[in-house]
């Protein structure tokens, strides 16, 4: 009967878990994967970078109204 348990338990640790390690593992490392190909070519802009539009959007503006009353 001890033998019995034993071999339950080795079952458990070296199949069920180790499935489940390398299944979470995987899906970790996809997702991270999947994450850095997207912010890779779809970068978050920085609060500089949009206080930089927002400087040569303002820019444009103004010469656009300086040129229209000349």
């Amino acid at each position: 009967m001890v033998f019995l348990s034993t071999g339950a338990v080795l079952i458990e640790n070296v199949v069920i878990k180790t499935t489940w390690f390398m299944a979470e593992t995987t899906a970790k490392l996809a997702w991270w994967l999947g994450s850095s190909a997207y912010y890779y070519y779809y970068p978050e802009e920085t609060e500089m970078d949009k206080l930089k539009n927002k400087v040569l959007a303002l820019e444009d503006q103004v010469g656009k109204l300086t040129t229209k009353e000349d």
